[in-house]
């Protein structure tokens, strides 16, 4: 599988098959490309056009999909976008973490703005929408654009060892997924880990 299709992994977090009406906010091409397939209409906005749009009244969408949110992106979404059967994907990344290489892939194909919400902020507003309880919290690893674990915070006991110890040494990375190993398997650590998920049905 190409690196670009296995991006699209974090599709697989979406409660249904198909969708009315989505709004990407923030995505890359290949991704919107691919979720045009689950629905109707795709809407593709990044934060600096959101700012400049005021809607008169609320309108609806099946399912958001934002990459580094902002606080107006949500304040956008919250104002803007009626909520009752609306599911959500908020997606950031750490601003300290083991794996710096996976957060700069992540930034670099974003359409998305320097003052971005770290997780823990996300989630502070989000948990302010109306019908909004029990949100979930997930990670890929190691990078957005490879994954090959999606787990949640729950599930970080489920962790394995995707990496070998040869290729890890060629690449000079084997002290980014020893340390990985440690924090995530064993000690199921949630905080450092380079990008994250936010799920809100």
């Amino acid at each position: 599988m190409y690196r670009k299709q296995k991006s699209l992994a974090i599709l697989q977090l979406l409660s249904k098959l198909s969708y009315r009406k989505i709004l990407l906010i923030n995505g890359w091409d290949e991704l919107g490309k691919t979720v045009a397939i689950y629905t109707n209409k795709l809407v593709m906005r990044t934060s600096d056009e959101l700012k400049k749009r005021s809607l008169k009244e609320k309108t609806s969408y099946d399912l958001v999909i934002v990459f580094s949110p902002t606080k107006s992106d949500l304040d956008f979404i919250s104002k803007n976008i009626n909520s009752d059967s609306m599911e959500m994907l908020c997606v950031s990344n750490s601003k300290y973490t083991y794996n710096n290489k996976s957060v700069e892939l992540y930034q670099k194909s974003l359409n998305s703005e320097s003052d971005a919400l770290d997780f823990s902020k996300i989630k502070q507003v989000v948990l302010k929408y109306e019908n909004c309880s029990h949100p979930m919290e997930y990670s890929v690893f190691p990078s957005i654009y490879n994954p090959e674990l999606i787990l949640s915070r729950g599930g970080l006991k489920y962790y394995r060892r995707y990496w070998s110890w040869k290729k890890s040494i060629m690449e000079r990375r084997v002290f980014i997924y020893l340390f990985e190993l440690i924090c995530v398997k064993y000690l199921k650590i949630f905080s450092f880990l380079p990008i994250k998920i936010l799920k809100v049905n």
